[in-house]
């Protein structure tokens, strides 16, 4: 646990001194950057989160805050390394907004305002990396990190409604843990 509670401090640190600095032998754009530091920080926030019920009090309550730390922290690296990866993802985004929109134009409660959603029309960006930014298996084979996926899918089956979230409830004396 120390090694967490030293990047925990570490980006602290970083955070407070307001000067962020990307040190880097191949330059960066400013989506890259952007979307760099936005989820190294979302990662920073829910550690933050689960650092006092670590190591050993982790439950099925607190599963899909730790997929959002390995899914996010694999995309920082994948956005780092992957230099259209950045333009992938926003328009990974554009795509979900668009999906969204059409959504709410179909539902009679949200009709009148899915011209709200923001960057739903933007142009896309012409990019290599469109797969990899709808499938996350995808990301981590570009990553040289395919065995994280099954890492992925344990906590999907938790974090989502289903059988194997319901036995984390129903076998065991606490409700802890798979079974």
């Amino acid at each position: 646990m120390a090694v967490v509670d030293e990047l925990l401090s570490s980006w602290e640190a970083h955070v407070e001194t307001g000067e962020h600095k990307l040190r880097s032998r191949q330059r960066k754009t400013l989506p890259q950057a952007a979307v760099v530091l936005a989820l190294t920080s979302h990662v920073y926030e829910c550690a933050k989160f689960l650092r006092p019920h670590l190591p050993t009090e982790l439950s099925p309550v607190q599963m899909p805050i730790v997929r959002a730390i390995l899914e996010s922290a694999m995309t920082v690296l994948w956005v780092d390394k992957v230099e259209d990866a950045a333009a992938a993802f926003l328009n990974e985004e554009i795509r979900q907004r668009n999906n969204l929109q059409n959504t709410m134009r179909e539902t009679p409660w949200f009709a009148a305002h899915a011209d709200q959603v923001a960057h739903a029309e933007d142009d896309l960006k012409p990019t290599s990396a469109t797969e990899e930014a709808r499938r996350f298996n995808r990301l981590l084979e570009r990553l040289g990190a395919k065995d994280f996926y099954a890492f992925y899918r344990m906590l999907s089956a938790v974090t989502h409604p289903s059988v194997s979230l319901t036995d984390c409830y129903l076998e065991g004396d606490d409700g802890r843990g798979f079974s």
